[in-house]
């Protein structure tokens, strides 16, 4: 039995994993939309208010 570990720990670890996966997740989600928004191109006037 030497190198095994608990039942408990090892849903310990994997619900950690789990966790750091759901930030990293966010994160880039995140990263995502700020790039988004230096990228898409800024509109100077709406487009009802570009027509006489």
């Amino acid at each position: 039995m030497a190198g095994t570990r608990p039942e408990g720990h090892v849903a310990e670890e994997e619900l950690a994993d789990a966790y750091g996966r759901e930030i990293i997740r966010c994160l880039k989600r995140y990263a995502a939309r700020e790039v988004l928004n230096l990228v898409r191109p800024v509109s100077r006037t709406p487009a009802s208010q570009g027509r006489p």
